[in-house]
């Protein structure tokens, strides 16, 4: 059923509820299986259904292995063809990033592309990276990682692992420490082509494991894109809440500062979650805008609509890299 609340957001670049996702992993089902989905809370419940052996459960394991796993992730079973058809039977769920037991699908990269999901991929070198380049280089949903080692197939589970069960807004994907796999031994020059062509790897910067960059193959860095998803589901959510547990919204000045509060509360929450910049003197760097009811046309009234809410925030962004120069004396 469709929500009565649509919220529209645009990302304005300068010149020249998120805590409930979960991790979903799409397993080609054998002759004579039947496509099924199933949510397991534990590692232990992977094991019920898939051994040890199995690519599933040695992702789930590099999943629930990381310190800031996920509560839950989910098992999609279904064609190695259409993988978009059989999400979108569960597209409402919550699930958030998808893992492909198999080799990277283009398609179904251009599929969650008209979603509000991510998709983590791997490719075992920046040319097979490149290879597919063509049609997926715009893409802001698809999360590549460029790593080579045949212990680990599936080496975007740890990244998955390390971040879906933090808050929306509170990270990047870059320096996040992993465990459960190695770091690529890499030039300068080579990690350089990785992001050049959208991509991550996994490196070791002073000890640690860690991812080396957080982008998805558009360029654009990922951590914006769960910030813009974030605010858009938590305005549409508390939204609809307003009309779901009031008997009438009036189309009156009180009515429409009903779901102004909602904005502002969902507006909030993304503030507090390291989504959203500060002003100078300390307060939110957001806004919001709903015109009265005389601002509104009798035609809007007669329909019910009110079309006239307007938000606007600043992102927090985050830094990636300082440069700190210093002086001896004597």
């Amino acid at each position: 059923m469709a929500n009565d609340v649509i919220v529209n957001i645009r990302l304005i670049k300068p010149a020249g509820k998120g805590d409930l996702w979960f991790p979903l992993l799409y397993v080609i089902k054998g002759e004579g299986e039947e496509d099924s989905y199933k949510e397991y809370s534990t590692l232990d419940d992977v094991l019920e259904d898939y051994e040890a052996e199995t690519d599933a459960y040695k992702v789930a394991n590099l999943i629930f292995m990381q310190d800031d796993a996920p509560e839950k992730i989910a098992i999609c079973v279904g064609a190695e063809e259409n993988k978009g058809e059989a999400l979108k039977a569960h597209i409402a769920k919550n699930w958030r990033q998808v893992i492909v037991l198999g080799d990277f699908d283009s398609a179904l990269a251009s599929y969650i592309e008209t979603t509000d999901r991510m998709y983590f991929a791997h490719f075992a070198s920046v040319e097979a990276l490149t290879a597919v380049s063509e049609t997926i280089k715009e893409f802001d949903r698809t999360f590549a990682v460029v790593y080579s080692n045949e212990n680990v197939a599936y080496p975007e589970a740890a990244i998955v692992g390390a971040t879906a069960g933090l808050k929306a807004g509170s990270f990047t994907y870059k320096n996040m420490i992993i465990k459960g796999v190695s770091a690529m031994d890499i030039s300068d020059a080579d990690l350089k082509a990785i992001h050049d062509a959208g991509g991550n790897t996994i490196v070791e910067k002073v000890g640690d494991i860690v991812t080396s960059e957080g982008i998805v193959v558009s360029g654009e860095y990922a951590d914006i894109i769960d910030s813009k998803d974030y605010i858009i589901q938590n305005i549409t959510y508390k939204t609809q809440k307003v009309f779901n547990n009031n008997k009438k919204v009036p189309y009156t000045n009180t009515g429409i500062a009903m779901l102004e509060a909602a904005t502002l509360e969902a507006l909030l929450d993304g503030y507090n979650n390291g989504m959203i910049a500060d002003n100078e003197d300390g307060s939110p760097a957001y806004e919001v805008n709903f015109a009265l009811r005389t601002q509104t046309t009798e035609t809007d009234r007669y329909e019910r609509d009110y079309p006239y809410g307007k938000f606007a925030f600043v992102l927090a962004g985050a830094i990636h890299k300082a440069t700190i120069n210093g002086e001896i004396r004597f």
